[in-house]
């Protein structure tokens, strides 16, 4: 397998089973984002620790929402984490050459779990505005407290 470009293209000679030779058949795939433009949202998942757009957690547990977007060109990326409908926490970055990026509320901000019910997740893109509807996730919280708390 030889890197090539700056994206994270690759060729793929296993199927020859050869070394890069002229005339080999290449298969070429690509890993990374559009480097130039303006900033484009591509795609965006929204999980709990978990991994699952659902979790089920006791009264005043430590709970975070975690969001995987991949972007193409370059720019600035501002976001608001709601829950139910409420902000609770603001990220601003800048993002070049199209990538993916992991954001999780932060460490001091807990999602709230002092209300026993369920309660919805998501996160509001201010810019750029994503072509798509960002989806929304869903907790519940029980009445039992965790111990410790």
């Amino acid at each position: 397998m030889l890197l090539i470009g700056g994206c994270g293209s690759t060729v793929d000679t296993a199927s020859t089973g050869s070394a890069a030779t002229p005339g080999a058949p290449y298969r070429i795939t690509g890993a990374g984002g559009k480097t130039s433009g303006p900033l484009q949202i591509t795609r965006i998942e929204l999980t709990f620790a978990n991994q699952q757009a659902e979790a089920t957690v006791p009264q005043d547990a430590r709970l975070h929402a975690r969001a995987v977007i991949r972007t193409d060109g370059n720019g600035p990326l501002r976001a608001t984490w709601l829950v139910d409908g409420r902000p609770l926490e603001t990220v601003a970055l800048n993002l070049s050459f199209g990538s993916t990026v992991t954001l999780q509320t932060g460490a001091g901000t807990r999602l709230p779990t002092f209300e026993p019910g369920p309660h919805s997740v998501t996160l509001r893109v201010q810019e750029p505005a994503p072509p798509f509807p960002v989806p929304v996730i869903r907790y519940f919280v029980t009445g039992r407290k965790t111990k410790g708390n």
